[in-house]
């Protein structure tokens, strides 16, 4: 996702007060450029994040940084939905 992408989804997830886990990788410059930076990341999304959104939200969500095991997280009984 772009960095607007990104910033647009943060607001809202937070926006919208439920509780969420969001598996997020830094922001690419466009679309085209997915596959050749796919493997590459910054591990610290409050770089790329809204400034305070982590704190903001640290309360009703989870952040992952670039991996999470999908399977587990989606077979928890209190999931409702995946984006």
């Amino acid at each position: 996702m772009s960095y607007k992408q990104t910033t647009e989804l943060a607001w809202g997830l937070e926006l919208s007060h439920q509780r969420f886990v969001w598996v997020v990788r830094s922001p690419i410059a466009s679309a085209d450029a997915a596959f050749f930076t796919a493997g590459k990341c910054d591990d610290d999304p409050s770089t790329y994040l809204p400034d305070g959104f982590l704190d903001r939200t640290k309360h009703v969500g989870r952040i992952v940084p670039m991996w999470a095991e999908q399977a587990q997280i989606l077979g928890h009984p209190s999931v409702g939905g995946f984006m």
